[in-house]
């Protein structure tokens, strides 16, 4: 599978989008110091790539085209966050906006680091390659 590399100033985007929220491109090529006309050629290839969306209702701001507000796309990607604290394992898998897709959380007795990795990858339902499934001793 092939991943994209994102240049600085369209990770910049993307993580003001994740820290802000919904925004136009000329709100962001403002706070960003970037150029509108650098924004719209940025905000084309992260629309063409799916980790940004426009939002359907456009903002109205008297005469002329209305703003239309970027925001994250969350079919961008996807993340997992796990933790093992005091013999529970909390697991959470988010959509690229930040939203909690869903939760797994258990009991569990103390955990070594490599145990741990291969017990969330177990819940997970992703195999491992069996050259990583023995545990060092």
């Amino acid at each position: 599978m092939h991943f994209p590399t994102l240049d600085k100033d369209q990770r910049r985007i993307i993580q003001w989008l994740r820290k802000s929220g919904p925004l136009s491109r000329s709100a962001l090529a403002g706070t960003l110091e970037i150029s509108g006309t650098a924004l719209t050629r940025l905000s084309r290839d992260l629309l063409a790539l799916g980790l940004v969306e426009e939002m359907p209702d456009g903002e109205t701001h008297g005469r002329g085209r209305p703003a239309v507000p970027l925001r994250l796309s969350p079919k961008g990607g996807y993340a997992v966050g796990a933790t093992a604290h005091k013999g529970i394992l909390d697991i959470a898998l988010v959509d690229f906006a930040g939203r909690t897709i869903t939760t797994h959380h258990e009991a569990i007795e103390p955990i070594e680091p490599v145990a741990f990795a291969q017990k969330v990858r177990r819940v997970l339902g992703w195999t491992t390659p069996e050259r990583h499934q023995s545990v060092p001793e």
